[in-house]
C-alpha cells in the first residue's frame, strides 16, 4: 500500500456551519488542495454532516475505524482537530488506540502538526484537554440558558414537545384535540383504570398522537408529566410556567398517589386496606375518596378499621368540612340494608327507582364530540392536501396511497366514536335498566348482604362486583349515607 495514501475526515454541525463557517464543502476543498501540496494520494472522504462532536456514534467515523482496522488507510487528514472528536477521552481513543495502533498517522491541518512527529503526539494530549473544556463550556452554558428558561416560566424546548401541546412563537400552545387525549389518560387512570386497559381504548378507538400511536410507555410517561399542570421543572425545582394548564392540580396529584401506592411502597401497606366490598364507591362530601386506616390494636388481636377522607389523611387539615371518621363495618352494614331493602320490598324498590330518575341530571351534548369532530375536519383537509400533492406535484403514488389509507382508517373509528356517543347520551349509558337491577340483586344472597359473615370471609371480590353494577357512589356526611344508585 501507498504510504502517502490519505483518507479525509469532516464532520460539522447545523450550529456550527452557521456561527463558524466550517461546511462541508469548504472544509473538503481544503484539505484536496492540501493534500495536493504534500503530493498525497487520496484514497477515500468520510462525511459526518449535522453531527455532534459529543460522541463518536457517527456512520462515517465508524466506517473510518472500520477501514483503519483492516489497513486500508495509512493516514488521516481533518481540517482541525475537534471535527474528530470534542471529548479527550474519545480523541485519545481515535489517535492511540485506533489510528496509530493500525499503522495510520493522524494530521491536522489547521494546527499543523501529525502524529509522526515526536511534537506532534505531544500537542494531540494537549490540544485534545482544550477541546473537552469547550464542550464543557457549551454545555454549561445550555444549563445556565436552560435554567434561565424555567425561571421564567418557558418551556425549555427541544425535539418532542409533550403531547397536548405545540411549540409556537417560543411558546406551548395547548392543541385540543390531544389535549383531549390527555385528559382522558389521566381522568381514566384517576377513577381506578390501569395504563393497559387506557391503552386497549385508545388503540381500539384509533386515537393517535402527532407522533403516531399511543403506546404504554408513552401513556406511562404522560401520567408522570409536570408540564401539564402549568409548572415548568428543572435542577429539581418548580417553577410556574407560562403555559395553559392541561391537566388541574388535584387530578394530577390523584394520578400520582395511585401510581405511589401501585408500587407497594409500604406508608400506603401499613395505612390502607387496598380491597373492600365498597371499594371504589366511598367519597367523602369534599369529593375526595374514602380510604381505610387501621387503628390501634386491641389486647384480643382485633384492629378496628375506620374509613376516612383522603384529603385529610395525605394532606393534614385539607378536608374543607372536617370530615370525621366512620367505622367500616357501620357504613357497610348501612349500605348493604338498604341493598337488602331494595331485594325484599318491591315497593321500596319501584319507589327508589322512581326517585333515582327523577333526580337524574338533564341529558346535555358531550362537549368532547366537538373535539373529535374537528380533528375529523382535520383529517380531511389533510386527505385534500395529499391529493393536491400527488396532481400538482406528481408526489408518490404509493406514499399518497399509504398515508391516505392511515388517515381514512382514523377518521372511520372518530367518527364510529361520534356516532355511538351522538346515539347514546352519557347519562343513559351510565345507567342500567330496571330488569338489569333485578337480575343484579338475584345474584345477592341473604348470606352476601350480611355484613358480619362478610368480615369472617365471604365471597368480597363477587359482592364488590355486584355493588358496582347497582351503585354509582356513596358519599358520607357526618351522620348521612348517600347512595347515588347506577339504576
Amino acid at each position: 500500500m501507498d504510504v502517502k495514501t490519505v483518507a479525509l475526515y469532516v464532520r460539522v454541525s447545523t450550529q456550527e456551519q452557521a456561527k463558524e463557517g466550517y461546511s462541508v464543502d469548504e472544509q473538503l476543498e481544503r484539505l484536496r488542495k492540501y493534500c495536493e501540496a504534500k503530493d498525497w494520494k487520496l484514497c477515500k472522504e468520510y462525511v459526518d454532516p449535522g453531527f455532534s462532536g459529543a460522541t463518536i456514534n457517527r456512520p462515517s467515523i465508524t466506517q473510518l475505524i472500520k477501514d483503519v482496522e483492516e489497513k486500508k488507510i495509512n493516514r488521516v487528514l481533518v481540517y482541525k482537530l475537534d471535527r474528530l472528536s470534542r471529548s479527550q477521552k474519545d480523541t485519545l481513543y481515535l489517535i492511540e488506540d485506533v489510528f496509530l495502533k493500525n499503522g495510520a498517522d493522524f494530521i491536522s491541518m489547521t494546527e499543523n502538526f501529525d502524529t509522526s512527529t515526536p511534537f506532534g503526539k505531544a500537542m494531540i494530549g494537549i490540544l485534545s484537554v482544550f477541546a473537552q473544556l469547550e464542550r464543557e463550556q457549551i454545555r454549561e452554558r445550555m444549563s445556565m440558558g436552560k435554567e434561565g428558561r424555567a425561571k421564567e416560566g418557558k418551556w425549555h424546548g427541544g425535539v418532542k414537545v409533550p403531547i397536548g401541546y405545540r411549540f409556537i412563537n417560543d411558546d406551548l400552545i395547548v392543541d385540543p384535540y390531544e389535549a383531549h387525549i390527555v385528559k382522558t389518560a389521566f381522568q381514566e387512570y384517576a377513577s381506578g383504570k390501569s395504563v393497559d386497559y387506557i391503552y386497549s381504548e385508545f388503540k381500539t378507538a384509533g386515537i393517535k398522537s402527532s407522533y403516531g400511536e399511543l403506546t404504554k410507555p408513552t401513556i406511562y410517561s404522560m401520567l408522570h408529566t409536570d408540564v401539564y399542570r402549568g409548572v415548568i421543572i428543572h435542577g429539581g425545582k418548580e417553577y410556574p410556567g407560562l403555559h395553559e394548564a392541561i391537566i388541574d392540580q388535584k387530578t394530577f396529584d390523584t394520578v400520582q398517589a395511585r401510581f405511589e401506592r401501585n408500587r407497594n411502597n409500604p406508608r400506603y401497606a401499613n395505612s390502607f386496606e387496598p380491597i373492600t366490598i365498597l371499594g371504589g364507591l366511598l367519597y367523602c362530601k369534599c369529593g375526595s375518596c374514602m380510604r381505610i386506616r387501621h387503628g390501634w390494636k386491641h389486647k384480643d388481636g382485633y384492629i378496628q378499621k375506620y374509613y376516612v377522607c383522603k384529603n385529610r389523611i395525605e394532606k393534614a387539615g385539607s378536608c374543607p368540612i372536617e370530615s370525621r371518621s366512620y367505622r367500616t363495618q357501620d357504613v357497610q352494614a348501612a349500605v348493604l340494608e338498604e341493598v337488602s331493602r331494595l331485594k325484599l320490598d318491591p315497593v321500596y324498590f319501584i319507589q327508589k327507582i322512581r326517585a333515582s330518575r327523577e333526580q337524574a341530571a338533564p341529558v346535555v351534548e358531550d362537549p368532547e364530540i366537538g373535539i373529535l369532530k374537528a380533528r375529523v375536519e382535520e383529517i380531511d383537509k389533510q386527505l385534500e392536501k395529499l391529493i393536491r400533492l400527488y396532481t400538482v406535484q406528481n408526489l408518490d403514488f404509493d406514499i399518497v396511497t399509504r398515508q391516505a389509507e392511515e388517515l381514512t382508517a382514523e377518521k372511520d373509528r372518530l367518527t364510529q366514536t361520534i356516532e355511538e356517543r351522538t346515539a347514546l347520551p352519557e347519562v343513559e349509558k351510565q345507567r342500567i335498566t330496571a330488569d338489569e337491577t333485578i337480575e343484579a340483586l338475584k345474584a345477592l344472597t341473604l348470606d352476601d348482604l350480611n355484613v358480619e359473615r362478610i368480615i369472617e370471609g365471604s365471597e368480597e371480590s363477587r359482592i364488590r362486583e355486584i355493588l358496582n353494577i347497582l351503585i354509582e357512589k356513596i358519599i358520607l356526611d357526618g351522620d348521612t349515607i348517600d347512595i347515588h344508585w347506577n339504576f
